[in-house]
């Protein structure tokens, strides 16, 4: 099956009402770039952009991308379904990329164990800094202890937390909104970046930087893209991955996850 590209022409295709995905578009007037306290602003070594063409070579030739990484894992293709609950399925993924990436062992995680806490169990939205403070503060409960679709306070039981609190990150890293320099740097050295995307109300988990059209200059940031699994399960796109190019590959709001609970 082709990629899903997903451009400026085409991407009116695939939206959805706020309603069914989940984002809300962060405030920044009122919660500053750098203003949560357990989510520092990053200090992300830049990779400069003559040198991207080649990275990006070299990961796709010796297939560590964390799209390698995250097909030879059990992770597969999550699923929100009706629920709006894309921001708690994108840090919840961004915590299973990184878990694997460290070779930790793996276990399968609850977005709804995230997200419903965030939201005051509704099926609501949110911005992606709130489930963040929630997994610092809580972690991930596994999901054989709380179903991965529910907003009912009685799917918790009695101690989640403490299950919840072995997947906990303990430090994140908060990416300058709309700085793809950055973005693709992060990529580019190993880190998944959990983006929120104000023009589809959506938030997913950036895996892989894609050199898209050679023809462009390195330092264009049109001759990249950045591919994607969705959490609109494997009926979407190619098999559930996707691939953003133009303006529509910038992230609103972006993290990365540094620390993981071992």
């Amino acid at each position: 099956m082709a990629d899903l590209i997903i451009d400026d022409d085409n991407a009116y295709q695939f939206l959805r009402p706020p309603s069914q995905n989940g984002y809300v578009e962060r405030d920044y007037e009122r919660t500053p770039y750098g203003s949560f306290g357990a989510v520092p602003p990053g200090d992300i070594p830049l990779i400069p952009m003559e040198e991207w063409p080649d990275r990006i070579a070299d990961l796709e030739r010796t297939k560590a991308t964390l799209k390698d990484i995250w097909l030879d894992s059990p992770i597969g293709i999550l699923n929100q379904g009706d629920f709006p609950f894309c921001h708690g399925f994108a840090a919840t993924e961004l915590v299973l990329i990184h878990k694997v990436k460290q070779g930790l062992p793996y276990v399968a995680l609850s977005a709804s164990s995230v997200a419903a806490p965030v939201t005051g169990y509704k099926k609501a939205g949110a911005w992606i800094g709130k489930d963040l403070q929630q997994i610092v503060k809580v972690g991930v409960a596994p999901l054989s202890l709380i179903p991965m679709l529910t907003a009912n306070r009685n799917d918790f039981p009695p101690g989640w937390e403490k299950e919840a609190a072995k997947n906990k990150v303990t430090e994140f890293a908060e990416l300058r909104p709309r700085d793809f320099q950055q973005h693709g740097s992060c990529l580019l050295q190993g880190f998944g970046v959990s983006v929120g995307q104000n023009h589809w109300s959506h938030a997913v988990l950036h895996l892989v930087l894609r050199d898209m059209d050679k023809s462009k200059s390195a330092t264009d940031h049109n001759r990249y893209g950045t591919e994607f699994p969705n959490s609109w399960g494997i009926n979407w796109g190619n098999k559930g991955w996707a691939i953003q190019i133009g303006s529509k590959k910038f992230a609103d709001e972006a993290y990365i996850a540094r620390q993981v609970t071992v």
